[in-house]
């Protein structure tokens, strides 16, 4: 279900940029009315998102986009700025590091029933 949100959120941007109107993106994706709503309120944040941090630092990339001012989901924002990633840059450079242990280290996080047992054990 989260990847084809994901995919939803893509290709509605990518639609949106080129031209197309809510309703055209609705008829496109088949998405229901609150999917749609979803998707226009998470393309409003990334646009206020990234006019405040233009605003600030004319020649910001996304890399410096603030964890908390991202697309990603609230609960998962909260976890990320609450383990000290503070830029979207941090995480990539987090995730790309192999001699570092990956984001399931992150308090809250299983991966699977196997490392549930190993961490009560």
């Amino acid at each position: 279900m989260s990847e084809q949100a994901t995919l939803n959120l893509e290709e509605a941007h990518y639609l949106r940029t080129t031209g197309h109107s809510y309703r055209q993106i609705r008829q496109k994706l088949g998405l229901t009315v609150n999917q749609l709503a979803l998707i226009k309120r998470t393309l409003k944040r990334a646009k206020a998102a990234q006019t405040r941090l233009r605003r600030i630092k004319p020649d910001a990339t996304a890399r410096d986009l603030p964890v908390g001012q991202s697309i990603l989901p609230p609960d998962l924002r909260k976890r990320l700025a609450a383990a000290g990633f503070r830029t979207l840059g941090d995480l990539e450079d987090r995730l790309a590091d192999p001699d570092l242990p990956g984001l399931e280290t992150l308090g809250g996080y299983r991966s699977s029933s196997r490392a549930v047992g190993e961490a009560d054990a």
